[in-house]
């Protein structure tokens, strides 16, 4: 058992954590933090230092790694879904050369996106604020090559949507049962701002955006959905148009459904992607 301590960062609320690790000799750190929205609002978010970050100089990789509907910054990190405190430590424990410092957002549910008709810019937040917060606070590596995303289901939207949107940010994306076709839902026709709204869900749709990828090989996708996941079928068109237009991109079909049984198996996966190994 090991305590989680908490640090003091400029315009965050910290709080402290005891968290069982996989075994009694990890030292890996879970931080909580707040930083405001660009309406004033706070954003909550958790991030995971490895093993060793307290204690040396080095800069790290890092992951951002983003929840799904209904969830927050903390379901990544729960005992009861999550788990990831455990299976990084675990997966760092054996493979060292591999340590990154994994930043989990909350994103309520906003899809990852400026939300429509809102003053709600959850991704200009994401890419003007949170991740030059981290980059500032955190010793991180900031080159594109350094930097990943990963998700699951609304996050494994989000997950695409990101490297899609700033190819030059990331240099991969590891997508977890990602709700495509939840995430990118045409408006009916008898609805009001009926043009607007198209035009915004299209602009949003991480099918479209593949079409607009100048540099195909900018980033190098990974998707990992159960059999029986009610989301393979927007995954599996993902997938074919990327295909189609020869992006980067393995899809891994595993037994299994749209479950934390699922995605606790993704992690080291996703791990192992990011570290240039094939899931």
């Amino acid at each position: 058992m090991k305590t989680i301590k908490s640090s003091l960062i400029a315009l965050f609320f910290l709080a402290s954590a005891l968290i069982v690790g996989a075994t009694q000799n990890f030292a890996s750190e879970l931080v909580k933090g707040v930083v405001k929205d660009g309406r004033g609002q706070d954003v909550r978010y958790i991030v995971y230092l490895p093993t060793g970050y307290e204690d040396g100089e080095e800069s790290y990789p890092v992951l951002y790694l983003l929840h799904g509907l209904t969830d927050d910054e903390k379901t990544w990190s729960s005992a009861e879904k999550g788990r990831m405190q455990g299976i990084c430590d675990a997966y760092f424990d054996a493979k060292p050369d591999r340590k990154r410092i994994i930043v989990m957002p909350d994103a309520r549910d906003t899809w990852y996106r400026d939300v429509y008709g809102s003053d709600d810019k959850y991704e200009t937040f994401f890419f003007e604020t949170l991740i030059p917060t981290i980059e500032k606070e955190y010793r991180c590596k900031t080159d594109k090559a350094n930097r990943a995303v990963a998700g699951l289901s609304m996050g494994g939207y989000g997950t695409l949507l990101y490297a899609l949107r700033r190819p030059d940010l990331f240099s991969a994306a590891y997508a977890m049962s990602p709700a495509v076709m939840f995430g990118q839902r045409r408006p009916k026709s008898d609805e009001d701002d009926f043009d607007a709204k198209l035009a915004y869900a299209e602009a949003n749709d991480v099918v479209l955006m593949l079409d607009k990828l100048e540099d195909k090989n900018a980033v190098k996708f990974t998707i990992d959905c159960g059999d029986d996941d009610f989301c393979l079928q927007g995954a599996w068109e993902f997938f074919r148009k990327a295909q189609t237009l020869k992006v980067p991109c393995e899809l891994r079909v595993r037994n299994g459904v749209h479950s934390w049984d699922y995605w606790r198996v993704s992690l080291p996966k996703a791990l192992d992607f990011f570290s240039g190994d094939l899931p």
